[in-house]
């Protein structure tokens, strides 16, 4: 596959866009017409610089999670134990479950059900974000794979459509992670 973008000069040398970045700028406006959100993103001429991209993308994300404050700590420990306090909230629950013939422990039991369901939003939600951080990773070593061919890319529309398609999903998971981090500043 040719590139179609001619050659400009930057600093004094000359460079042509990449057979690849121009596959990632159309998956980029795909994604920008799918979902009528620009991503303000400047163009890529390889994709060393797409991978530069993402990189930044996973590293605000990572600096999102892990942001060292309090909420960031408390979070970590009853991740770091959560299986534990599991465990307590299951045996209280039970124990309250069984007391809850008398009216005084019904209270007892409906806090440690809710207890539990917020731990377990919790679990589900920490879930969530390794899977995020698990595609980040996917992205790098895909992008590291598809490097190697960066300037033997065949010259087929199937191969093409199929890589603006990555490209484009990649995109919609990065909006996803965006988005995560926007509501819950």
């Amino acid at each position: 596959m040719a590139t179609t973008a001619g050659p400009t000069m930057n600093g004094g040398k000359r460079e042509t866009e990449s057979d690849l970045a121009q596959l990632w700028q159309e998956a980029v406006e795909e994604y920008e017409k799918k979902t009528k959100t620009s991503l303000r993103m400047s163009p890529f001429k390889s994709l060393e610089d797409v991978m530069r991209g993402t990189e930044g993308m996973q590293n605000k994300f990572k600096d999102f999670r892990n942001d060292q404050g309090k909420v960031d700590k408390v979070r970590t420990a009853f991740k770091n134990n959560l299986w534990l306090i599991q465990k307590v909230v299951n045996t209280v629950q039970m124990v309250g479950n069984a007391a809850s013939a008398f009216p005084p422990a019904m209270p007892a039991s409906l806090i440690f059900s809710a207890f539990g369901q917020v731990m377990q939003t919790f679990g589900q939600m920490s879930a969530d974000y390794d899977k995020v951080m698990g595609f980040f990773d996917f992205t790098t070593r895909f992008l590291d794979r598809l490097s190697i061919i960066q300037d033997k890319t065949p010259d087929l529309p199937q191969f093409k459509r199929c890589v603006v398609r990555v490209f484009s999903s990649m995109l919609v998971i990065c909006s996803v992670a965006q988005n995560i981090s926007r509501k819950s500043e």
